[in-house]
């Protein structure tokens, strides 16, 4: 499908070009002496190129139903932005070709399926979600490129005036490397082909609202609701759950608390009882992760070590030949379940196994 050869493309360019996006973001935005990055081109925030650059919307034009006067509110200072100004830069053909029949697949997808006699594929469930974390991976770029100027109300403050939203945000205890570390576990989202792993992860409501909704917190969660296709989708960007009734649980609540209180920012007890949720699972699932390895952990920081030296001599071929013949000096028997087991993970070649595989076994 041609769904499939867009995504694939798109994921191939930001992996490339991962991180010269990240040293732009951190020269032009983060950095406190970025007089000079000032008269630098800007770059397309999937492929880095600076030609032909054009606008994204974070959010597109047909979500927001061609609005011009809805408006989302910065939690950090209280201002509000309409979603039509929402844009960062990409290239024509990242934004016009690649995301635009990747929008347009959503938009079909919603368009041509009724809720009350039918529901969406596996494969439409996953592009869903490709869908949702590449907004989500836009909506961080947005919020290192957006100032903190003053909050709402408040007096001037001079030091915080050019401090961007992504690093004004209590939860990572305004660290600029937490914010850019988490910038990069959206980038590495998007560039991992199997959601499976997150199915449970994507709530989706069926909606007789007439109005549209929308709420989002950096690295936590999106809620959308779409009258117009009568379908409220919510996802856990960083959460896994056991079953899909324990995530809409938690999506339950999250919402009748946003809603009641039309504030998008959990209070701190609930900060401390997601946090808590989430670190149980997590440990639960790193047992599990270990009790399925296809071989040993010692043996894959191994394969980390021979990929890394050999990848400085030799490109990558978008195979796993290295892998292969590495596993194959070790006399290892199940190199087929290894392989399948390593493309689950997201490494479909020599080159994405250092990329989205060696950090899950960071201690």
């Amino acid at each position: 499908m041609e769904i499939d050869v867009k995504l694939k493309n798109l994921r191939v360019q930001l992996r490339r070009n991962s991180k010269n996006i990240i040293d732009d973001v951190i020269n032009r935005n983060v950095s406190r002496s970025r007089d000079n990055i000032k008269f630098e081109k800007e770059i397309c925030v999937f492929c880095a190129t600076t030609l032909n650059l054009t606008k994204e919307h974070v959010i597109p034009r047909w979500v927001f139903e061609n609005c011009t006067k809805k408006f989302f509110i910065t939690n950090m200072n209280g201002i509000e932005q309409t979603y039509n100004k929402t844009t960062i830069p990409a290239c024509a053909n990242c934004n016009n070709n690649l995301l635009a029949n990747i929008e347009s697949e959503i938009n079909s997808i919603l368009t041509n399926t009724n809720l009350a006699d039918s529901f969406y594929s596996l494969e439409q469930i996953q592009n869903i979600i490709r869908w949702l974390e590449i907004i989500e991976y836009k909506f961080q770029i947005l919020e290192f490129r957006r100032i903190f100027k003053k909050a709402k109300s408040a007096e001037f403050i001079d030091f915080l005036k050019d401090i961007p939203l992504a690093i004004m945000r209590e939860e990572i205890e305004f660290s600029p490397q937490k914010a850019i570390t988490q910038l990069r576990s959206a980038q590495k989202r998007v560039t991992i082909k199997s959601k499976i792993k997150n199915l449970n992860s994507l709530v989706i409501f069926k909606t007789k609202n007439k109005s549209f909704h929308f709420f989002h917190n950096i690295n936590d969660f999106i809620f959308i609701e779409l009258p117009k296709f009568e379908v409220a989708l919510f996802y856990f960007y960083s959460l896994n759950f056991e079953n899909i009734e324990q995530a809409k649980n938690e999506a339950t609540k999250i919402i009748a608390k946003v809603y009641i209180s039309q504030s998008n920012m959990p209070d701190k007890t609930e900060k401390a009882r997601r946090k808590q949720i989430q670190r149980e699972l997590q440990e639960k699932a790193q047992a599990e992760f270990e009790r399925n390895l296809p071989i040993s952990r010692e043996l894959f920081q191994n394969l980390f070590d021979f990929l890394d030296e050999a990848l400085e001599k030799n490109i990558c071929d978008d195979s796993l030949k290295l892998a292969k013949q590495f596993l194959e000096s070790k006399n290892i028997q199940n190199i087929e379940e290894v392989e399948n087991w390593l493309k689950e993970y997201g490494g479909f070649c020599d080159c994405e196994v250092l990329y989205n595989v060696e950090e899950l076994f960071e201690e």
